[in-house]
């Protein structure tokens, strides 16, 4: 974690009571009523805010503070209650105060510096560096000061000319009110800085036959701002977002802080638009910098099979899969929103890990295939034996896979050959028959006993 306070210089103001009074009376007059939060998987949240406003009548320039440092100004849209105010141009002022700017615009000032070793000097400051100040003392001589750890600085002439700075993110805005005091409205707003994801935890069974299953989602703010007592929807699925060439705004360099929340589940979900939305029944606060998980689901045993499968695309590797449907019949039913497994197996008392696997969004009556590694006891290698080219559209190819178990029980590799699904593809022959044709791929289930071999030979011709 950084520190915020400069190394450089220590930097004193004094700022009077009436100051700190008119910023804590912005804030409470300026705090959201009510927040509402949709949260998606790119990044990006959605923002609605019910504000109270404090305004004065006619024209005049309005700070709205409390704001994230990640918001997209330009997606702004505001609507006042009663159309008692209308905002006629908007500023984005994310540039904050520190203590160079401070000194650059106290040039010409008085200027105190404390130095513990050679003792004070008072004068008016002529120049600002990142390693030098020059002040005209006294005496008027210009003496160039090196910038140090040690070094204080006083600026007693600061207090009367700081209204100029800016010490949050805020937005700047030229209104037309039609009344002066209390002024309604909702804002709403796109911000950066805010991203979910699905976190599933499975407990293969002893039989391997069974998985325990858990679901979680993690919220994480990095927005800059934190959202209290919000209304909070997740939103699953890929939005298409214009990249654009816009700077990116002030990050947090905190680490996240994350809070872990366990109860039954607590989300609703229905369809929006190409989309699922994810409700939490109740209002929840994210913090700035904070990592939020919460329940999805509890746990539920659900039934899966477990396959030995090697893919065309990298023919020496057997991957071993965890096959589940997403059914009301194996106690789910639901749309499962992306994210990622972690398989636990126990070892008499122990618990170990055995693989993690990124899943899609996966909708309801889909099919669920979970890849926990690669098997150790059964080996494969693919060649192709021969190509031809019966014509000048065609191709003709004759494929070998060999299949080796070192195990002590009979397994069955389910074995993918990929083709091109924009391709005519015709398979010729199999010394196993192909279980399942698809525009892109045959699939093979080939028997394989113990401790033995097995060669799987196909052909297959593509025209185009």
């Amino acid at each position: 974690m950084k520190s915020l306070t400069p190394k450089t210089d220590r930097l004193r103001v004094r700022w009077p009571v009436s100051v700190f009074l008119l910023l804590i009376s912005a804030a409470l007059l300026m705090a959201a009523d009510d927040t509402a939060i949709t949260v998606t998987n790119s990044n990006l949240a959605l923002v609605r805010e019910s504000r109270q406003l404090q305004m004065t009548r006619g024209a005049h320039s309005f700070n709205l503070i409390d704001i994230p440092a990640a918001i997209q100004p330009s997606s702004v849209l505001i609507e006042s209650e009663g159309q008692t105010f209308t905002v006629l141009e908007q500023n984005y002022e994310y540039d904050l105060v520190n203590a160079s700017k401070v000194l650059e615009k106290s040039l010409n000032q008085q200027i105190r510096l404390i130095r513990p070793k050679t003792g004070d000097l008072k004068g008016e400051l002529i120049s600002v560096s990142s390693q030098y100040l020059m002040v005209l003392d006294q005496n008027k001589q210009l003496q160039i000061v090196p910038r140090s750890d040690d070094l204080q600085i006083m600026l007693p002439e600061y207090a009367g000319t700081s209204g100029g700075f800016i010490t949050r993110p805020t937005l700047v805005w030229q209104v037309q009110a039609k009344h002066g005091g209390t002024h309604k409205a909702a804002i709403t707003y796109l911000t950066g800085g805010m991203n979910w994801n699905a976190d599933y935890t499975g407990r293969l069974s002893e039989n391997e036959k069974e998985l325990l299953l858990a679901g979680w989602v993690t919220v994480e703010n990095r927005s800059g701002k934190t959202f209290k007592d919000a209304r909070l929807k997740l939103m699953a699925g890929d939005l298409h977002l214009v990249k654009s060439g816009r700077r990116n705004r002030p990050r947090a360099e905190n680490d996240g802080v994350l809070e872990f929340y366990s109860a039954k589940p607590a989300f609703s979900e229905k369809p929006f638009f190409e989309y699922h939305l994810y409700n939490l029944d109740r209002k929840t606060t994210l913090a700035n910098n904070q990592v939020k998980q919460i329940q999805l689901f509890p746990e539920i045993r659900t039934p899966v099979t477990k396959k030995y499968r090697v893919d065309s695309n990298k023919g020496s590797d057997v991957n071993v899969v965890l096959a589940l449907k997403n059914s009301k019949q194996n106690h789910l039913g639901f749309p499962l929103p992306g994210g990622k497994i972690r398989l636990y197996k126990a070892d008499g008392k122990d618990m170990e890990f055995i693989g993690e696997d990124a899943v899609k969004h996966t909708p309801e009556k889909e099919d669920l295939n979970i890849k926990a590694g690669r098997a150790f006891d059964v080996v494969s290698e693919r060649r192709v034996l021969k190509t031809e080219r019966p014509s000048k559209r065609s191709r003709r190819q004759t494929v070998e896979y060999t299949l080796r178990s070192h195990k002590k029980n009979a397994v069955e590799v389910e074995i993918v050959e990929h083709l091109n699904a924009y391709q005519e593809n015709k398979l010729l022959s199999s010394t196993v028959p192909v279980s399942k044709k698809q525009a892109d791929s045959y699939t093979f289930k080939v028997p394989l006993k113990a401790g033995k071999e097995y060669t799987l030979t196909i052909e297959y011709v593509t025209s185009w």
